[in-house]
């Protein structure tokens, strides 16, 4: 049962890490003016 919330613990962590450089990403296109963007 731990194992399992640790598990989850460690995905939740990685899914917000690429969220947060997923966005940083998107920020960046935007700031280059990539029409593709919007």
């Amino acid at each position: 049962m731990i194992m399992l919330t640790l598990i989850q613990f460690s995905y939740s962590q990685c899914h917000h890490y690429f969220l947060k450089q997923f966005h940083k990403l998107i920020a960046l296109l935007k700031e280059k003016g990539d029409p593709s963007v919007y």
